[in-house]
């Protein structure tokens, strides 16, 4: 959002990286979660104060940027 940070993942990762995008500094590293299930694609939220991750386990997360707290697990029925 605003071009300050990126999120990322990697292969079958159990966490989201939230980088500083111009210095690629590692600005923390959220924890999934869902118990051994893989964050599969991570987005940030349009207000750009959240970040949401997809599992394989029919859910996602919610943790808040600025601080890594996870806010919401949403789960499908």
């Amino acid at each position: 959002p605003g071009g300050g940070a990126l999120a990322s993942i990697a292969g079958d990762s159990r966490f989201v990286w939230l980088w500083e995008a111009h210095t690629g500094k590692l600005l923390r590293k959220l924890t999934n979660p869902a118990n051994g299930h893989a964050v599969r694609a991570v987005a940030f939220l349009p207000n750009g104060a959240h970040v949401a991750g997809l599992h394989d386990w029919h859910s996602a997360s919610v943790w808040e940027a600025a601080t890594g707290r996870l806010v919401s697990v949403l789960r499908s029925e």
